[in-house]
């Protein structure tokens, strides 16, 4: 082996004729630099100003991006030249390969994995401040897919916003959404450097009589909502909500369902039954009504509504499937001869049960929750569109979507594309979750 084929993910791939993983790792490593090329003034606006912890993740998250990258292609060039056996890999190892030949799990894993990787450079990618409202939202409000507004100084009113301007003898003249010059003229020599934003400098100048005007560009990839901020750089903040939320919502209620599973399964008696009515009692209730009345009670005695919380009540109310699905698999192992032998050689209840016991029913409960994911996220952008979930101007995917079902008739790209983002990650989970579902059963295996 070559030294460049360790530290250049995809060198040694190609180099040995396997062209197709070379171009996966050549192909996230061209990612990178065109994130680092393309965004190197905010990049280095962050490292210069260290502010948020989101900021702080960003970059470590790009910085490692490489490292990490390079370890994986040094980590699958060594398997592809010496490959085990199938009688010598794990369970998990035979389901990895399994999910690895799988399209349809392939596709989820990239989508999510894209997802994953947006939510993490949020501060990077978004072009604007996501929780700054322009000063002129006439103008910038409700603009279509790519269009421009250009903003230009003023030293008596700060900054003016338009979709058009045109320099002329008497002044500079401005072009509003409604295609009609509305605003009177102003005198050139009164035209100053525009500023604002993100200490973003103007972008280009025109001159007429030997005056410049200096004027800053700002593009709106996916338009922009009812206020006018930014479409984009909502849904890659929301992004970094939205996942996040149901990723952690899922990590609570999975310890909790796997704890009272555990505890009734391997009881029994009394502890089973007791534990297992209350679940059956929980599960009786419409989930969205028990979580509005969760959070309406925590809200009216807190005063006020948090991320913590919407957590916290999503948590608290998906573990009771988890619970049920633990428990058959604790009732079914507690009898085999491992579980046996573990408490003939004295060990504690809680070994029994955590060391034994839980580990081997991980398989179906790691794909229960891959399952619950999706619609963990799908629950929390419910509550946030019912104005009871992460609240304005946090941007979440829920709440963007609330508010462009206001406008939905003249602006259909508000609520259309974040509505379009949850979709594509809860069918992305759902596939990786079909796909490991299927992997982890013995009878599907050749």
């Amino acid at each position: 082996m070559r030294a460049a084929d360790w530290l250049l993910p995809g060198l040694g791939h190609w180099r040995l004729g396997f062209r197709r993983e070379a171009r996966k790792y050549v192909l996230f490593l061209g990612i990178w630099l065109a994130v680092v090329v393309l965004r190197r003034e905010r990049i280095v606006q962050l490292y210069d100003f260290a502010g948020p912890t989101e900021s702080t993740v960003a970059l470590a998250f790009l910085a490692l991006w490489p490292v990490a990258w390079a370890l994986a292609a040094r980590r699958g060039l060594r398997r592809l030249l010496s490959p085990a056996g199938r009688e010598s890999l794990s369970q998990w190892q035979i389901a990895l390969g399994m999910m690895r030949r799988n399209a349809r799990c392939v596709l989820g894993v990239r989508m999510l994995g894209v997802a994953y990787m947006i939510a993490f450079l949020c501060p990077v990618l978004a072009p604007y401040d996501p929780e700054r409202t322009p000063p002129d939202t006439i103008v910038n409000k409700l603009a279509p897919p790519f269009s421009t507004v250009y903003v230009l100084g003023d030293r008596e009113r700060g900054e003016i916003y338009c979709r058009a301007f045109r320099l002329e003898e008497g002044g500079a003249v401005f072009l509003d959404r409604a295609e009609e010059f509305a605003h009177a003229r102003v005198r050139l020599d009164a035209l100053g450097e525009p500023h604002g934003g993100w200490k973003r400098p103007p972008t280009g100048a025109r001159s007429l009589g030997g005056v410049t005007v200096p004027f800053r560009e700002e593009l709106h990839l996916l338009g922009t909502d009812d206020v006018g901020i930014d479409l984009f750089s909502l849904l890659v903040y929301g992004s970094r909500i939205s996942l996040s939320i149901g990723f952690v919502a899922m990590a609570i209620a999975v310890a909790l369902g796997a704890l009272v599973g555990t505890a009734a399964g391997y009881a029994g008696k009394w502890t089973d039954f007791c534990l297992m009515r209350v679940v059956d009692v929980l599960m009786a209730f419409p989930r969205l009504l028990l979580l509005l009345l969760i959070y309406a009670a925590y809200a009216a005695a807190m005063m006020d509504t948090s991320i913590f919380l919407v957590v916290a009540v999503l948590g608290a109310t998906g573990w009771m499937g988890i619970a049920r699905l633990v428990r058959a698999q604790v009732l079914s192992l507690k009898e085999q001869d491992f579980a046996t032998a573990a408490r003939a050689l004295g060990f504690g209840h809680w070994r029994v049960m955590m060391r034994h016991l839980l580990p081997n029913s991980l398989a179906p409960l790691i794909v229960d929750a891959t399952l619950r994911v999706g619609d963990t996220i799908l629950t929390e952008a419910a509550l946030s569109f019912l104005g009871m979930g992460v609240r304005k101007p946090t941007p979440s995917w829920g709440n963007i979507v609330e508010g462009g079902a206001k406008v939905l008739h003249e602006a259909w790209w508000v609520a259309t594309l974040p509505g379009l983002a949850i979709v594509a990650v809860v069918v992305s989970f759902n596939l990786v979750g079909d796909a490991l579902r299927d992997a982890m059963d013995p009878k599907l295996r050749h």
